[in-house]
């Protein structure tokens, strides 16, 4: 594959788990030897002054217990034969053995065959199909290295995506997994959360069982989904083998409503809405990757961001499965219609994996996408854009009670795969070049601009919230439902250039309206629907701008 290796697999023969632990800690420091996880099967070993971490696993067989309650024994077998061991492994480019002592490769299942024709293959149909989440695996490799999948695999991930295996289920509905041991001579060392392993290889465990729960937790799947877009050379080949299993239609809906919904041709050439998803998913790569090369995304948050501009890519039209106005113009990118769509599709997903951050700054930019590209256009026609480039950046910043923080930058990456998404002769959904589209440079603008009023705003406006209390006679620390409702409303006021920043005459007139006003709709909302006022107002406090509910422009 012609790809540095970065993570190195070792596993140990000839030896059992006790003595190569009692080696390990002599060798390198009872500090820097752990067991991940609680089925204690990999040892970590931290290389002192390096940055090294190695993972040592010991070949082992696991069976069920006869009691049926989700009781294993688990045996570290140091004599079994690499061909039993490798069986156990998902593909067979995966399968591969290296000697290092005798400099000899070992390719019990044709490992090497595989790479070198470009297809992956199960080692064993029967063992893979014991852990669902190989499925997304596949997909992700699919992704990465631009492999064919083998026609009896992709056959049961599509069996294993029909038996419900791959339900998503979250962390907090499995019961805490739970760990005893045989009687041993001693203590062993230390797990990763500093549980106490006891001496002896044999390990009972009790486990949650997939057969008395359907399905995945969704940190296993959501990790397996970000490991895509994160490392994908090609995420439309990845994105297409779901569409094809039918993991899509099955737990994706939103996604799969864009296969075969057609667009307007005036300014879709490129196909349906699947087919200008997956070449702007492949354009938001290149850019991403450019960018890097220049130097502009920090290291630190490189993950976070260009996950955030990679979700917001593939999710940017989810929403154009609404009717288009009587202009022909899709109305896709209003928040009423694109937020519940993206927040059924991060149901799904890992909270620990996808923050909620995450997950705000998602629907704000794809909210945004449209706004962004008039912007653009108007700035080319030697329009001044100054003011509206300011109130954007602060609706993506977000305010003192929504810390969005997402960026014109990331709002330009993703405006520019969108652009480029339009070719009509993309074959295996390859994008537009930059320089045949209208939004060169525009990344470049939208970079530096963001620099310059990040400077200039700093933090973005802050209310003098005492002061407007005061004016209302009402004690700061007062639980009034209606005070964080009308606080939203006026900072989105002073964005929209609809109030002087600081003015606290017209904010406090402005407070008073919105605080009789929603008092009203409450209270008539809660007469007609049924509902209790406690219930009507946390609606109102969810909704990301409130004045919408009020019809602002005519009853303030």
């Amino acid at each position: 594959l012609d790809v540095e290796t970065k993570d190195f697999d070792i596993e140990l023969y000839g030896i059992g788990f006790t003595d190569a632990m009692r080696f390990l800690k002599a060798e390198y420091g009872e500090e820097n030897v752990t067991v991940s996880g609680t089925t204690f099967n990999v040892i970590r070993i931290k290389i002192p002054e390096k940055t090294v971490l190695l993972e040592l696993g010991i070949p082992r067989i696991e069976r069920e217990g006869e009691n049926k309650r989700g009781e294993f024994e688990t045996n570290s077998v140091p004599g079994m034969k690499i061909s039993e061991a490798a069986v156990f492994r998902d593909l067979t480019m995966n399968s591969m053995y290296y000697d290092p002592l005798a400099k000899t490769l070992l390719d019990p299942y044709g490992g090497v065959g595989d790479i070198r024709d470009g297809v992956m293959r199960a080692c064993d149909l029967q063992t893979f199909m014991k852990d669902p989440v190989r499925v997304l695996r596949v997909m992700q490799f699919v992704a990465r290295f631009g492999f064919r999948v083998e026609e009896g695999l992709e056959n049961l991930c599509a069996d294993i995506v029909r038996s419900d295996d791959l339900l998503p289920i979250d962390e907090s509905t499995v019961k805490e997994k739970i760990i005893w041991f045989e009687e041993g001579v001693g203590e062993l060392g230390k797990n990763e959360k500093g549980v106490l392993i006891p001496d002896g290889s044999l390990v009972k465990k009790r486990v949650m069982r997939e057969s008395e729960i359907k399905g995945v937790t969704t940190e296993r799947l959501t990790a397996e989904v970000t490991k895509m877009l994160l490392k994908a050379v090609d995420p439309s080949a990845g994105m297409e083998f779901l569409r094809r299993i039918g993991y899509l239609e099955k737990y994706w809906p939103e996604l799969s409503a864009l296969v075969g919904l057609t667009q307007n041709e005036k300014w879709h050439r490129e196909g349906d809405v699947w087919t200008h998803t997956l070449q702007a998913l492949n354009a938001a790569k290149e850019i991403l990757n450019r960018e890097e090369m220049l130097g502009r995304i920090v290291e630190d948050e490189k993950d976070v961001f260009e996950l955030t501009v990679m979700f917001a890519v593939m999710l940017h039209d989810v929403a154009k499965v609404n009717p288009a106005n009587d202009d022909g113009y899709d109305l896709h990118d209003s928040e009423a219609v694109c937020k519940p769509l993206i927040k059924r599709f991060f149901s799904r997903m890992s909270h620990v994996t996808v923050s909620e951050q995450t997950r705000m700054r998602v629907i704000v930019l794809v909210k945004e996408h449209m706004n962004y590209l008039a912007m653009w256009n108007r700035r080319k026609d030697g329009k001044d854009v100054e003011g509206e480039t300011k109130k954007m950046y602060l609706r993506l910043k977000g305010d003192s009670s929504h810390h969005v923080e997402a960026s014109l930058y990331m709002e330009a990456i993703i405006n520019e795969a969108d652009v480029r998404a339009r070719n009509p002769n993309g074959v295996n959904f390859k994008p537009l070049r930059v320089t045949d589209t209208m939004v060169e440079g525009s990344v470049d603008w939208a970079y530096k601009k963001s620099i310059d009023l990040a400077v200039e705003v700093k933090h973005g406006p802050k209310l003098p919230k005492k002061e407007i209390l005061d004016r209302l006679g009402v004690e700061k620390n007062t639980d009034k439902c209606w005070i964080g409702v009308m606080f939203r409303c006026l900072s989105l006021d002073e964005i929209d250039g609809i109030v002087k920043i600081g003015d606290v005459d017209d904010l406090t007139n402005r407070a008073k309206r919105y605080r009789d006003s929603f008092t009203l709709l409450v209270r008539a909302r809660g007469q007609m629907s049924g509902k209790t006022e406690d219930m009507i107002w946390t609606e109102v406090r969810q909704a990301d701008d409130p004045r919408v509910l009020l019809e602002v422009e005519k009853q303030i």
